[in-house]
């Protein structure tokens, strides 16, 4: 392709600078297009969910036996439809929004990065199996503590809900210390629970972040030990077919 591009571009250099200037604006526009497009198209897509999953649960709340509706409790299916429909509008759009996007531009980059030197990102790719195990371990552990952090709410409003129906009750019976020690209690497991979400939370950035740093420092270290010895081998297997050049490593 080198001569068909030499035929069409600029020779002079400030025309070429001016041909840098257009495409950066060119490309930031179609940009920022498409993530437009992307975001409008996800809350389209998580509106209609939630818009169904709402009128599927009404509609299951009118079909509900009385004897099955006493034992849920109104404040549970309250709790559900005020609380846990709009967290799942929050995770659909993380799925159809990052949780798509981001591998996809994650195999984009992959996919360069071996058309440019396939053995130096396999060398580059070792500290790979690592990460996965890290981020799996605490994607379990997040997921089954952000569980019991919902159902724990839950049960806390279910509390505060009977109350408020039965304060006159509470009131003729003097029950108030009671109820504010079961609520203690619930306040107590909740943020407990809190914590530990908030800590696992915590830790996943930076785990995530370490491991990152360290896929890119295994490249570079490979890379320009390759450029700086003006060789083509490491540990007796060949990484290049050329000995590599500093541009060539800022591209990978």
């Amino acid at each position: 392709l080198h001569p068909y591009i030499l035929r069409y571009m600029p020779v002079d250099p400030f025309q070429t600078v001016l041909c840098v200037m257009v495409a950066i604006v060119l490309g930031t526009i179609f940009k920022n297009l498409c993530a437009m497009g992307s975001t409008l198209l996800t809350a389209r897509i998580t509106l209609d969910i939630i818009r169904d999953l709402r009128q599927q649960f009404f509609d299951t709340v009118l079909r509900t036996d009385v004897e099955s509706f006493t034992k849920k409790g109104t404040s549970q299916l309250w709790t559900r439809f005020v609380q846990d429909i709009p967290y799942l509008s929050f995770a659909l759009t993380a799925i159809y929004g990052r949780a798509i996007g981001e591998p996809l531009k994650i195999l984009a980059c992959l996919a360069f990065a071996a058309y440019f030197n396939w053995r130096l990102l396999v060398l580059s790719l070792i500290v790979t199996p690592i990460a996965l195990l890290l981020i799996s371990a605490l994607s379990r552990r997040m997921r089954s503590y952000t569980v019991n952090a919902y159902d724990q709410d839950a049960s806390t409003n279910t509390l505060v809900f009977e109350v408020m129906q039965g304060l006159s009750t509470v009131q003729a019976y003097t029950m108030e210390p009671m109820e504010k020690l079961r609520f203690a209690e619930a306040a107590q497991k909740c943020w407990n629970i809190g914590q530990r979400v908030v800590m696992f939370r915590s830790l996943s950035k930076p785990a995530v972040e370490l491991l990152g740093i360290t896929f890119v420092c295994t490249g570079v270290v490979a890379g320009a030990h390759l450029v700086l010895h003006k060789g083509t081998h490491l540990f007796g297997l060949r990484i290049s077919e050329r000995p590599l050049e500093v541009a060539g490593l800022l591209i990978f």
